[in-house]
């Protein structure tokens, strides 16, 4: 069995707290832009026809907010990286 020098190195994984954490980060920002994109989504009005979208978008307070959330979910999902 290989013995591990590096104090920071998990044994079992073969990674370090550095690389445990980031994937931890990343877990937990994936699971967040998911949920963020879940709850944009739902909130995000869908008319059939165009004349009844640009009348709902202009009469909604909530727009910028919901396209905020959209495009921060993608960010979440994506991580700070980004593929």
């Amino acid at each position: 069995m290989e013995q591990y020098t590096d104090s920071l190195m998990n044994p079992e994984t073969k990674t370090t707290v550095n690389e445990h954490l980031l994937l931890k980060i990343g877990a937990i920002s994936a699971v967040m832009g998911a949920i963020l994109a879940l709850v944009s989504n739902v909130l995000h009005p869908h008319p059939t026809a165009p004349e009844a979208m640009l009348r709902e978008t202009a009469a909604s307070a909530g727009w910028p907010a919901i396209h905020l959330g959209i495009i921060l979910s993608a960010l979440l999902i994506l991580g700070p990286g980004g593929p």
